[in-house]
């Protein structure tokens, strides 16, 4: 607490000293501002970067660590291009469970990181394992949940999703119930038509998107152009049990 101001000359130390204060923690908040603003970028973490237990070289270039940040730019169409080629190339673990097969997430990989995909298949086996699992851990993300929301079968999207200039936030997928077995056909066929095959059909992305497309009046572009992370959610939630009780 400030004394009392008695006289002038105390009342003019006792301002010039507020005004000094003042002054002071104006300049450190400017200054906090500007530190925060040009932090550099190499602080920033990244989340989705494999450190090598050893450096790896390929085309003459040496390798210290692997940047996969590029599978939050993936899409749920990507998954299912990439499904679709290893078929064609008779990799049948594809087909089967595709989250667990390597040769899966090596594609995903080389589409994230625009390297050749002999990189990744000639990667020491411990190197292959930590890709393997960084790309599993993009595709598995558990689904978004709101304790307060009571609503059944709503697919809560982790991020706004922008489609032909509508923001979405979340997708009511309570239509699937109401589907029937012409409608499975439909989407059997559909597969067929563009040359996707599967094992297991409810396991296969472009199918979960045919059948939410139908369920929801959305064009299947939209559950399509759906970021990765929503693959697993999306699976899931037109595959949930309550459907088939």
């Amino acid at each position: 607490m400030t004394a009392p101001e008695k006289n002038r000359g105390g009342q003019f130390f006792v301002c010039r000293e507020r005004k000094n204060n003042m002054e002071k923690n104006v300049s450190t908040a400017v200054e906090q501002e500007v530190t925060e603003q040009t932090a550099p970028a190499a602080e920033q973490t990244n989340d989705k970067l494999v450190k090598l237990a050893k450096p790896y070289k390929f085309d003459d270039e040496e390798y210290s660590e692997i940047n996969l940040s590029g599978l939050d730019k993936l899409t749920i169409e990507d998954a299912v291009l990439t499904v679709k080629k290893l078929t064609g190339d008779g990799e049948l673990a594809a087909m089967v469970m595709p989250e667990t097969s390597t040769a899966y997430t090596d594609e995903l990989a080389a589409k994230a990181t625009d390297l050749p995909i002999e990189f990744f298949k000639l990667l020491p086996i411990g190197a292959s394992k930590k890709v393997r699992q960084m790309v599993q851990g993009a595709i598995t993300v558990p689904a978004q949940k709101d304790e307060s929301d009571t609503r059944p079968h709503i697919l809560r999207l982790h991020k706004p999703y922008l489609y032909k200039g509508e923001t979405h936030t979340e997708v009511d997928l309570s239509g699937v119930g109401s589907l029937t077995g012409m409608n499975i056909r439909q989407a059997e066929n559909r597969m067929e038509e563009e040359d996707i095959r599967a094992i297991e059909r409810t396991s296969n992305y472009y199918y979960c998107c045919l059948m939410a497309s139908m369920a929801t009046g959305k064009d299947v572009k939209f559950f399509l152009g759906l970021p990765l992370c929503e693959a697993m959610p999306l699976k899931n939630a037109v595959n949930d049990k309550d459907f088939f009780e």
